[in-house]
């Protein structure tokens, strides 16, 4: 990466679905770990663009740029080239905050690249990009139950009981975001990546 690009904010998506008809989904907890960012650190100003909405936050030790999606999930990746271009950025500086039904719920995983896994988000992003050599926050929402669409599963609230699991993983998603702001990705890995966590 060029001295240019080190100076570049960490462009952090969080894939989602606009509208409050999706609103607490499991395909939204992306969606969900960039507004309680927004929240933790500063109300900064919003900026609308065509394909998304974004706010700068400058920290001590670097600045973020966080994208929420208008487009649908299927289309993330006109949101994310946008973004990208608009900065003048690379691959190298995005971070993409993602479900995934693969993994149980409460699980996070931190990769820096990888294919889309069946993620009708992840596959936008890299036709939009073309190349899978970016990293993302993989946030656990699965098993799908046996004999459930796994569409209708993703767009589906979640259970009580599985929102006391969100509620302790996505704080722990935020804190990853920042600890990667200066610091390499193999390190948020060791340091945040998890199994599901308990609700006791």
């Amino acid at each position: 990466m060029s001295e240019k690009q080190q100076n570049k904010p960490l462009i952090v998506v969080g894939l989602g679905n606009p509208g409050k008809k999706y609103e607490g989904t499991r395909h939204n907890i992306g969606w969900g770990v960039i507004d309680a960012l927004y929240s933790k650190l500063e109300n900064a100003p919003l900026t609308m663009l065509r394909h998304s909405t974004y706010c700068q936050i400058q920290l001590p030790h670097g600045q973020l740029v966080l994208v929420w999606p208008s487009t649908y999930m299927n289309l993330s990746g006109k949101a994310v080239i946008e973004i990208l271009e608009l900065f003048e950025a690379t691959p190298d500086r995005l971070l993409i905050i993602v479900d995934d039904i693969a993994i149980p719920l409460g699980a996070i995983r931190t990769r820096p690249s990888g294919s889309d896994g069946g993620h009708n988000g992840l596959f936008s992003i890299v036709e939009s990009i073309d190349t899978q050599s970016f990293a993302r926050i993989r946030l656990g929402v699965g098993p799908v139950p046996e004999g459930v669409d796994s569409a209708d599963f993703v767009l589906a609230r979640f259970a009580k009981t599985e929102r006391e699991i969100v509620e302790k993983i996505v704080p722990r998603a935020v804190e990853a975001v920042i600890f990667a702001l200066d610091h390499p990705l193999a390190e948020v890995m060791s340091k945040f990546n998890c199994n599901p966590v308990s609700t006791g």
